[in-house]
């Protein structure tokens, strides 16, 4: 299976269902991706990318024009949360001890000059974890809510 294939086939374990790439979108970031192609060289040049540029780029540009929902990043974000398995189809998408290190980049990269800015401001992963089981209520027993802020029933 070629890289992006397998790309595409475990972020769409993440999301519980199958992902496509939006082939509009796709070419106009391919068209459009100048300065990443410039990093790509650059990378390359410096015998740091282990294969070449143009497939390297293809790839990154692919993975980044997925057709995503709200509802789908809500259910990665979920899946990494509650160690690896799917809130969905209870299925393990990666092993626990990689959801750590996973969200620990996650918490400061990614999102360009506002790179960790959110950790301030947001929920940890943990109550959005707590939050997604608590809406699954009807389809499970209930659970006490447990951490900061819980109230006594």
């Amino acid at each position: 299976m070629r890289r992006s294939g397998r790309i595409l086939s475990g972020l769409s374990r993440f999301a519980a269902r199958d992902l496509t790439v939006d082939e509009e979108i796709y070419e106009s970031a391919s068209a459009a991706n100048h300065h990443n192609r410039e990093l790509t060289r650059l990378l390359f040049d410096r015998d740091r990318l282990f294969c070449e540029p143009d497939a390297a780029l293809d790839l990154d540009t692919r993975q980044s024009c997925l057709a995503v929902t709200a509802r789908d990043l809500a259910l990665m974000g979920v899946t990494l949360a509650d160690g690896g398995v799917s809130p969905v189809t209870r299925d393990r998408v990666v092993r626990e001890a990689l959801c750590h290190h996973v969200l620990a980049v996650m918490s400061i990269a990614g999102l360009y000059e506002t790179s960790g800015d959110w950790k301030y401001t947001s929920p940890s992963t943990m109550t959005i974890a707590r939050l997604w089981r608590s809406s699954q209520a009807e389809t499970r027993p209930s659970r006490t809510c447990e951490g900061p802020g819980a109230r006594a029933a």
